[in-house]
């Protein structure tokens, strides 16, 4: 049963020059041999002839189909009718049933038809094969052959050696079924890329028997041929015999290659699900991985890799970050820079992944592929920094689509890009970190590749239709294990903030940002204790008016964690939210505050929502306690513990502020220096407790007489610094005048049934007119400052009854 290359041999165009040119090879010597031998046809017995000809069309269209895993080969019994005229009429007549009956396979009862090349290469196949088999038979019969007149050939060869005879016929079957396997195997395996003995052996050799069972029913039809010419009918039986035959044996075949595919299909999908729900935590979706391994699957197409070569792809395309499980979360989810210790510490995942596929016994090379994928073809890569064709290509191909598969879906460090966006970037890394050649190819079909994943999609979410509960089923659990990722993630990331110092504010931005992957929100709202009957202030809110966060005021946490339904008596919700849930913030067995979330929409929180809750306040208290610490001390850092007034620290990080603003926007800006009068004597004669008492009076006077967006300190012992903004010289002046009458207005007991008046003396200096520098302002105003104190001196002096009691 001659074997052809029905759908093996592609556009001739499109083959790599080594298919190419071992096609064309054969094809010239087939038409070379055909050329040769066509003239020499033995036309003695023309009907005969004719008659083979004709049967050898008829037996062409009885075909069975190759079990080959690629492509299409087939078989036909037509090869006994080769060997029955090779015995019948010589070489030459054998060639030329040979050639016709490959014509006739390539042209009759075909699926599509076959290109010019692809019958022509079938054609020179069978037509080299014949030529050989008759050459041989020719060369072991010697005498008995060629003394042959034309006409008396099957005569000759049925009175010679019974043995002689088998062994020309079993050493013509051998040289025919050597020649037509290894020419259609060879251009098999060049054309698909596998290695041709493993073509050979696994699609052809099983085969061998037909060729010596054709010999045979041509040895038989020889000696029917010579007693009575009744060669049709006999050569019908075993035709037919050998044709049943081959087809219970090839659909056997069929059988157990349908029964290994569907093995293959539940390993690959129990594959494909064990990948999703371990890089479900990554927030990698089913979409994403289909989509991974259809460009995986598609670009180790167009290079034309052998089969399994593309089932190592495919698996490898699911398997390829398995090593993460050996990476901390922390590490994962990271939404800045890595560390150095951190990036190596990442490196690890291709060594692991390559490790924990090492010990599965797949028939393909898939551990190199994942060992490989994150090495570069410039050699920047890791784990082992090989470069160019080092790399095995399969690795290649992985680290082209993951690449770019990466880039269009949302990163913890950054948002997904367009796909426009993401072509742009991967070809800027060709001959960087990607194989140029393998973006070219990529970028070429990635229209074709995009169009299937569409389709994928489109067909799962019909077959989710039909299936219904299964499929709701199956995404119940992925949905399971990525809540419990996502649960341990934000915790872990919540914990993280308990070392660090941040404000109530980040503290409170943190935690909602972090709520909102856990419990979904309309609103938040954290609560803090005031006073010792336990009553909580809303503090912070998210999704609050000021109105609402004004009527919340306070509450108790039982009001907080009530039954009350919002907008109801005992509630202290607006109306608008139709679910609220709290839980308390205990710092051991005390209550800090509360925090709690409010919906908007139809759907009502329940017991998983109030243990997560339950379990983020838990792991909230110690951090939000850490920030009213942090904010304590800031505060205390920056204020007068006497006054309650900014230091002069907090005064000068203040004013540099209001100087660097004015950069880009001018400001009218005022500094007044204020000094208390006679505070050495008040400390001298009256002591320091009274002395305080008279900073902490005129510390009192200013906070009450300046507006909100002014900035008073104290700037030493008896000194004030008080900032008015947009003010200018003549406004200042009056604005000074009016702080030392308030303060003049003051009086204080130093001792019993005595009292005295306070005063203060100013000195102004006006940005930018009297300097741009804080310090050069502070000086100027410190200088007029003491000649306003020297005048006033002056006065008292003049006038001692002016301040009297």
């Amino acid at each position: 049963m001659p074997s052809t290359a029905d759908d093996h041999v592609e556009r001739l165009g499109s083959l790599a020059p080594a298919p190419r040119w071992f096609v064309v090879g054969v094809m010239v010597a087939g038409l070379a041999v055909l050329a040769t031998t066509v003239a020499h046809v033995d036309i003695a017995r023309p009907a005969l002839f004719m008659q083979m000809v004709a049967l050898a069309l008829l037996t062409a269209t009885v075909k069975l189909q190759l079990p080959l895993s690629r492509n299409v080969s087939t078989l036909s019994v037509s090869n006994a009718l080769t060997f029955a005229a090779m015995l019948l009429l010589g070489t030459a007549s054998a060639v030329v049933i040979g050639v016709v009956s490959a014509w006739g396979q390539c042209t009759f009862r075909i699926r599509s038809r076959n290109p010019w090349h692809r019958t022509v290469f079938s054609m020179a196949t069978l037509g080299l094969s014949a030529f050989a088999a008759a050459s041989v038979f020719d060369w072991v019969m010697n005498a008995q052959v060629l003394s042959a007149q034309a006409g008396a050939r099957s005569s000759a060869l049925a009175a010679a050696s019974p043995l002689e005879l088998f062994r020309a016929v079993m050493a013509s079957a051998l040289i025919y079924f050597a020649v037509n396997s290894v020419l259609v195997a060879t251009a098999v395996g060049l054309t698909s890329r596998q290695q041709v003995h493993r073509v050979w052996l696994d699609g052809y050799l099983w085969s061998a028997p037909g060729y010596f069972i054709a010999a045979g029913v041509g040895s038989v039809v020889l000696f029917a041929d010579s007693l009575s010419n009744s060669w049709g009918a006999l050569l019908a039986v075993p035709l037919y015999l050998t044709y049943r035959s081959y087809q219970t044996f090839i659909a056997r075949i069929e059988d157990e290659r349908a029964q290994v595919r569907q093995l293959s299909d539940v390993q690959l999908a129990t594959i494909e699900s064990l990948a999703l729900a371990i890089e479900v935590k990554d927030h990698t979706s089913q979409s994403h991985i289909q989509r991974f391994q259809i460009y995986a699957d598609g670009l180790a197409r167009a290079t034309h890799l052998g089969d399994d070569d593309i089932r190592a792809v495919k698996t490898a395309a699911l398997l390829h970050d398995i090593g993460n499980l050996a990476v901390p979360e922390h590490i994962l989810g990271k939404p800045g820079a890595l560390t150095d210790e951190e990036f190596r510490r990442l490196q690890v995942h291709p060594r692991v992944g390559a490790g924990i596929v090492a010990s599965v016994p797949f028939p393909y090379p898939v551990a190199p592929l994942i060992l490989a994928h994150h090495e570069h073809w410039d050699g920047s890569g890791y784990p082992q920094g090989v470069a160019g064709a080092s790399i095995p290509i399969g690795a290649r191909i992985l680290t082209a689509v993951d690449f770019f598969t990466a880039l269009l879906s949302d990163r913890p460090y950054r948002p997904a890009r367009s796909f426009g966006e993401a072509l742009a970037m991967l070809r800027a890394e060709a001959g960087k970190s990607l194989d140029p050649a393998l973006v070219e190819t990529f970028a070429d079909i990635l229209p074709e590749l995009e169009q299937r994943v569409r389709e994928l999609h489109a067909t799962t979410l019909a077959q989710r239709q039909v299936v219904g509960r299964a499929a709701a089923a199956g995404e119940t659990a992925l949905e399971e294990i990525a809540g419990t990722h996502r649960e341990a993630k934000t915790l872990y990331e919540i914990a993280q903030v308990l070392g660090s110092s941040l404000g109530l504010d980040d503290t409170f931005g943190l935690l909602t940002e972090k709520l909102q992957t856990l419990i979904p929100y309309s609103a938040c709202a954290l609560f803090l204790r005031e006073g010792a009957d336990g009553a909580l202030a809303c503090v912070r809110g998210l999704g609050l008016t000021e109105t609402e966060r004004w009527r919340i005021g306070t509450a108790t946490i039982d009001q907080l964690a009530g039954g009350a339904a919002p907008g109801t008596a005992g509630s202290p919700w607006p109306a608008r939210f139709t679910s609220v849930l709290s839980a308390p913030l205990m710092l051991g067995d005390e209550v800090i505050g509360a925090l709690a979330v409010c919906h908007t929409g139809t759907r009502r929180y329940g017991p998983e929502d109030r243990r997560l809750l339950d379990l983020t306040a838990q792991h909230a208290a110690p951090v939000v306690n850490n920030s009213l610490v942090f904010e304590r001390a800031q505060e205390a850092s920056l204020t007068d513990p006497l006054t309650g007034l900014l230091n002069r620290r907090a005064l000068q990080q203040e004013l540099s502020k209001a100087l660097d603003s004015s950069l880009d926007t001018p400001v009218r800006l005022v500094v007044l220096m204020l000094d208390l009068d006679g505070l050495k004597q008040f400390n001298d004669t009256f002591g320091h407790h009274v002395g305080d008492r008279a900073i902490r009076e005129v510390g009192r006077v200013m906070r009450a007489r300046l507006r909100h967006d002014d900035l008073c300190a104290r700037y030493a012992g008896d000194e004030f610094v008080v900032v008015l903004r947009g003010c200018d010289r003549v406004e200042a002046q009056a604005r000074a005048r009016d702080l030392q009458d308030a303060v003049a207005a003051v009086r204080i007991d130093v001792r019993t049934g005595e009292s005295l008046n306070l005063s203060i003396s100013v000195g102004a200096a006006a940005y930018p007119d009297d300097g741009r520098a804080q310090e050069a302002l502070i000086a100027v105003a410190d200088s007029r400052m003491y000649r306003d104190k020297s005048r006033r001196k002056a006065e008292r002096e003049s006038d001692p009854d002016r301040d009297a009691a």
